[in-house]
């Protein structure tokens, strides 16, 4: 005799907060710029990979493009919180721009071709602030421990500050570009911004009298 029970499913599916359920469709957006570029990208797609409706994606998102932008936002949010994680650690100035400067290329390893392909985006890029407060937080940052460390003007310590900031993305691209060893790399870039920090002071700042 048969005496198995059985389990009639109740077709319940799991109720997930607003938080949760915008992670996950930017998760599923991500996963398909990942292999296949933003292109092939869309509502109806993002909704089919993640198993909910389209109309469901547009209760969380008024349109495409604001995915793309909340996406790009969110992995230059998650970059820039890996960077700060590691000040708390560096012993001096030189080892905090190795540390931040390893962490940058790292992530470019991992995520750097999905920021890429939404950066192309003009839509996109325009439309995600540059000057959100994890950038500026982190110039402030070095801007305050160079004038410090190297006795130089505020003005020009921010300067600096401000243009060490972009070298380790263009060493990023350069290292995805050629396959070059991420601690060669890493090395190359710390020396480079180094030598922006240990440069005489120029004046950068001083307002011209003349």
């Amino acid at each position: 005799m048969n005496t198995r029970t059985h389990v009639k499913p109740t077709g319940k599916r799991t109720r997930l907060s607003p938080e949760t359920r915008r992670e996950l469709i930017l998760d599923h957006a991500s996963k398909i710029i990942s292999e296949e570029g933003v292109a092939k990208i869309s509502i109806e797609r993002i909704g089919r990979e993640a198993g909910i409706s389209k109309s469901l994606v547009y209760k969380y998102f008024t349109n495409l493009n604001e995915v793309l932008v909340q996406l790009l936002t969110r992995e230059l949010r998650a970059m820039r919180l890996a960077q700060e994680k590691v000040v708390k650690n560096a012993e001096n100035f030189e080892e905090l721009v190795r540390s931040m400067t390893t962490v940058y290329l790292r992530f470019a390893q991992e995520r750097g071709q999905i920021i890429e392909r939404l950066e192309a985006e003009p839509s996109v890029k325009n439309n995600t602030n540059p000057n959100s407060p994890g950038r500026d937080k982190l110039i402030r940052f070095f801007a305050r421990t160079a004038t410090n460390v190297f006795d130089m003007p505020p003005d020009t310590a921010r300067a600096k500050a401000a243009i060490a900031y972009g070298m380790p993305a263009s060493a990023g691209q350069f290292m995805l570009e050629t396959g070059a060893d991420l601690e060669d790399i890493a090395d190359l870039t710390t020396e480079m911004i180094m030598s922006v920090y240990r440069s005489s002071d120029t004046g950068i700042g001083k307002q011209n009298t003349e």
